[in-house]
Order: structure tokens, then sequence, then C-alpha cells
């Protein structure tokens, strides 16, 4: 698991989180990005970590139907399904390569226990499929068996067993919002990623770059201030760190004993800077 990997938690709390810079970064962005009056369930990003914690939770029979009812198109109300039917899905949902009876799959699975399936015994000319003839405004669409599978082909001097699956309750109880089968209405185009870290990077070079230019002398191109001669922070002494923070527009680093030596840079910038305003607004006043 991931709470275990020094190897990542190690760098990022002594190398990242530690640098007051890249706080101050991280605060800017998630202040700048638009936040939601309220957030509800379907705001909330479930993760493969979530998935798999809910799916431990569920019986093999949910994780079975859910998979079913996600194969179907999004318009189908009801899905009729025989017990041989049932149980070759069964088969491909769990990629057995052995035979194994319907009746054994069906007494393992108590698909009747789930709400929204229920079971009817009849000649299968007395049982409810779904309508021949679907060509009017609105009218509800085939299931996968009943648009693939010739009810009249079955044998009339038999009793049977037919599962009606109602796809809309199930839908709603297992969240599902879109198929995922062959037949599946074509799906929306998922969301476009989010690199955080080129946002972050990107949102600080913009607001490093307006801070420039609110600090830059007239007529002074960028390249000419004296705080920008191509070295990284990295290769500056503390207190010159800190006086270039001070210029770039940066907050003051935080409290810590290790940034003593940039805090007084930071600060020996500032008061640099206030007496030399205050110094010019007397000139002016002369």
């Amino acid at each position: 698991m991931i709470g275990h990997n020094e190897d990542y938690f190690t760098p990022l709390r002594e190398e990242v989180l530690a640098d007051d810079r890249v706080i101050r970064a991280l605060y800017d962005f998630l202040m700048a990005r638009s936040i939601k009056p309220t957030y509800h369930g379907k705001d909330i990003p479930v993760g493969e970590y979530a998935r798999a914690l809910k799916d431990s939770k569920r019986s093999e029979a949910e994780q079975f139907l859910e998979w079913v009812i996600e194969q179907e198109h999004l318009d189908v109300k009801t899905l009729h399904l025989t017990a041989e039917a049932f149980a070759t899905r069964y088969k491909k949902f769990k990629g057995e390569g052995e035979e194994r009876c319907t009746d054994g799959i069906m007494k393992q699975l108590k698909l009747l226990s789930i709400p929204g399936v229920v079971q009817s015994r009849a000649r299968p000319e007395r049982l409810a499929w779904c309508q021949t003839t679907l060509n009017y405004p609105g009218a509800p669409v085939k299931c996968s068996f009943c648009a693939t599978f010739n009810t009249s082909d079955l044998d009339n001097n038999k009793v049977m067993r037919q599962y009606v699956v109602d796809c809309e309750s199930l839908r709603e109880r297992y969240n599902i919002e879109e198929a995922a089968g062959p037949s599946a209405a074509p799906a929306e185009q998922p969301a476009a990623i989010i690199d955080c870290e080129a946002e972050v990077e990107r949102f600080w070079r913009n607001r490093c770059d307006a801070t420039t230019a609110e600090h830059q002398p007239p007529g002074e191109s960028p390249g000419e201030q004296m705080w920008d001669d191509g070295m990284s922070d990295n290769d500056l002494e503390p207190e010159e760190l800190g006086r270039r923070m001070y210029k770039r527009g940066e907050a003051p680093p935080s409290p810590y004993p290790e940034n003593d030596d940039i805090r007084h840079g930071y600060y020996q910038e500032a008061h640099a800077a206030t007496t030399a305003a205050a110094g010019g607004m007397v000139a002016e006043e002369q």
C-alpha cells in the first residue's frame, strides 16, 4: 500500500513539503480554483482502491448482477433471462473454462435475495417477454436476451424458470450512469486529466512574472533585473535567497530555525526598500 512506501513519502516530506515556496505555491493554486457551494456523492471521485474496498464488502452475486446490468443499453428497463442464460453469463463473468451445471450456479448465486430480481415459473408462451414490435416514439428498448433469442423456439410443453430483472432499480442501487457492454449507447468522452504539477508550476510562474513586472523600474526589461542572473535558488546563499524572495514579491519564510538566515535577508531587503521609498517621499515633498 502507498502508506508504507518510504521511497515515496520520505522525499516528499523532507525535500518537497519542507520548502515553504512549494507550500505557498500549492496554497495559491488551491485558492485560485473554483469551489462549489456543496459537494455530493457524485462529485467525489471513486478510485481503484475505493472500488476494490466496495467490492470486498459485497457478495459475488451482487458483483455479478452489477456486471450484467452494465452490459445492457441504458434505455432497457427490464431484462428477461432464462436460468440457462443467466448461468452462461455467469461463466463469462468468471472466465471459467470448466463446465458447471445451471442449477448449481443458480443455487450458489441466490439472486432472488436481491431486490429487483423476481422469478416466474410457467410455459414460455405464458411468460412476459419484451414486445416484438417496438416502432413508436418512446418505446422501450428490447433487452439483450429478447433481441437476440427467438422465444418462439422454446418448448411450450415444458415449464421453465424465467428471471425478470428490474434494470432501473438496479442501476440506482449500483449507481450506474453509463453502460459498458457492446450494445451500450456511446459513452461520453472522459474528462481531461489534470496535471497538478504542471498547473502549480504554471500558476507560480505567472504569479512571479506579474510580481516582477510590478516591481520592475520603468524602461527596464526583465533580462536587466539585477537578480535575474540565471542562478537557481538552490545555488544561492540563504540571505541572498531571502533578499530575492522579497524582490519577487513572495511571502516571508516560515519562522523555523532553519529559515533564520533566509528571513534575515528577506527583512533586510524589506527594510532597505522601505527606507528607499521613505527617502523618495521626502525628496518629493521638498
